[in-house]
């Protein structure tokens, strides 16, 4: 890029950049497999080694993508007051079709800084009062490769007592069903995908006093998404189950504050803090034809699709069955008086299944039922760091919070399954439920749990989402705490150098919250579709702690 920058009369400051790039972005891969190696000398570097009749090529598969890039940019600054910024870039990308391969997104920003006016410049307790107004675009291509073409896969199947392989349109682009039985298959082409595009309106104000010991920074922004990205279900005429197009428009809108202080500064005594806060409402505005569209998270096999996208509703909301406890005994099943439970007659439900709440009073439990358990957007987030000095010895404390957020717990699915070959969590043996078992005499043997708070193994709850997976993802994290001593120049200088500290710290203390995974700060389905289900935990790693000591030198 190049940049041109001059002050004219001592009042005019002008910087203009222009710049070009191009990104080339390729890749190739291979699964195969090979058995029977004559030795293991070279291991996996030769896999022709192994058996002919044993050796298999699982997939392979080859990218590329290319994004050419032109941009500027104008800075403009008057007497140091009005500050005026404008920009321009234009994005082409080869993920997209023919006619929609560029994307052109504009910015521009103004701002004033009042604290350098003269009738405010001599204020004694103010430092700085800026107000900025800016409006920005901005594209999205996360998408893989070739989702304007028609592509063709690969598919074995069983003839005549051997494998054969099949080619021709489509591709498998995931499973679905009990025990992943079934393929979906995409791969349909779609010329007209585009770019999608956020644009961003925001005001914001700087404010500062007392020598900037007290700072206050507060934003109002206004952000629109239009075009999403979005591998929808294809209409059955074509022979495919999904597809990528571009879909409605999602708006977020919000406050976020930021607070700096510093409460006491002495010779002594520091103690400095900082504190944010950010609300943030999101709002589908258009779904594109009808108003909702469901998605998988592919976490239950065979659920179909209980994340829901609503017009005129928050992203991020899970719709499933409400579950009031478990049958303690037939009693309690006939009590309720139903007739059916997702399809299986009321005579195959068993003690020890969970009870659905008949949210319609048919008599039935059916999609009918289906409520919304929880959103996975928060009503509010921030974080808080205080600092404390006395000499050379300080101590610094941060902290994270989220209040308002349903997390998507998906482990306890396979976790509480009672399934062979699955791992459990340790409560399915104290507080699941069992029968109580007399002997031939009537005396009882084995006491079962009847106040249970997990079902027995298997039952009509195994493939669908019900509320016995949505917890309360609110939290208070302790997230850095750090003690650090200074030596002090005096003996820093002895060894030659400015300064010397000694300091010793700790990551992820804590995290306070009622959420029974290992972390309720959690989505592990990000990007592309995955951003439209937020506080999805499903496997997720869990944070490390850690802990460090080590010294600063300052030559």
């Amino acid at each position: 890029y190049l940049t041109f920058s001059r002050t004219f009369n001592e009042n005019h400051a002008l910087t203009v950049m222009a710049g070009h790039s191009y990104n080339w972005d390729t890749g190739r891969g291979l699964y195969t497999t090979a058995r029977g190696f004559v030795n293991d000398v070279l291991q996996n570097e030769n896999m022709n080694a192994g058996n002919p009749n044993l050796r298999q090529i699982y997939n392979d598969g080859y990218y590329l993508s290319k994004l050419l890039s032109f941009y500027g940019r104008i800075n403009y600054s008057l007497k140091d007051k009005y500050l005026l910024t404008a920009t321009m870039r234009a994005d082409g990308s080869t993920k997209f079709g023919k006619n929609n391969k560029w994307g052109y997104f504009p910015s521009g920003a103004v701002s004033w800084k009042m604290h350098n006016e003269p009738w405010l410049k001599q204020s004694r307790w103010l430092s700085e009062l800026k107000l900025r107004l800016s409006y920005g675009a901005s594209g999205n291509q996360g998408i893989s490769s070739y989702q304007t073409l028609d592509r063709y896969g690969m598919e074995k199947f069983w003839h005549n007592g051997e494998w054969a392989t099949v080619i021709g349109p489509g591709y498998e682009v995931g499973r679905t069903g009990a025990n992943n039985r079934y393929m979906v298959w995409g791969g349909i082409a779609n010329p007209d995908l585009k770019w999608e595009s956020t644009s961003q309106l925001d005001f914001g104000v700087d404010f500062a006093a007392f020598d900037r010991r007290l700072r206050l920074t507060a934003d109002v922004y206004y952000k629109k998404t239009t075009d999403l990205l979005i591998e929808k279900n294809a209409a059955l005429a074509t022979g495919y189950e999904k597809g990528w197009a571009n879909i409605g428009a999602v708006r977020n809108q919000g406050i976020e504050i930021t607070l700096d202080a510093t409460p006491i500064l002495t010779k002594k005594w520091n103690w400095t803090l900082n504190a944010n806060i950010g609300f943030n409402r999101s709002k589908v505005l258009d779904i594109g034809p009808g108003d909702e569209m469901g998605f998988d998270p592919g976490v239950i096999p065979g659920s179909g699709n209980f994340v829901m996208i609503r017009k005129n509703k928050s992203l991020g909301q899970w719709y499933g069955y409400k579950i009031d406890g478990v049958y303690a005994s037939q009693h309690e099943i006939n009590e309720q008086g139903l007739t059916e439970v997702l399809g299986q007659k009321i005579a195959s439900i068993r003690p020890g299944d969970y009870r659905f709440r008949d949210q319609n009073g048919d008599g039935k439990i059916t999609s009918a039922d289906l409520v919304l358990l929880g959103s996975g957007e928060p009503d509010f987030t921030g974080g808080l760091t205080n600092t404390v000095s006395y000499k050379n010895l300080s101590l610094s404390v941060a902290m994270q919070f989220s209040y308002g957020a349903t997390v998507f717990n998906a482990n306890l699915h396979s976790l509480t399954s009672g399934r062979d070959g699955h791992n459990q969590i340790a409560e399915m043996n104290t507080k699941s439920w069992s029968p109580t078992l007399y002997d031939a005499d009537g005396n009882v043997f084995f006491a079962g749990n009847n106040e249970a708070k997990y079902r027995m193994p298997g039952g009509v709850a195994l493939n669908y989402c019900t509320s016995k997976m949505l917890e309360d993802g609110s939290f208070l994290r302790i997230g850095d705490i750090t003690l650090a001593y200074a030596l002090g120049k005096k003996v820093a200088k002895k060894v030659g150098m400015q300064n010397i500290k000694l300091f010793a710290s700790v990551k992820n203390l804590c995290v306070f919250t009622k959420y029974t995974g290992f972390d309720p700060e959690v989505n592990t389905r990000q990007g592309q579709t995955g951003d439209l289900m937020p506080s999805l935990d499903y496997s997720a790693y869990p944070r490390n702690r850690s802990y460090s000591v080590g010294f600063n030198f300052i030559f």
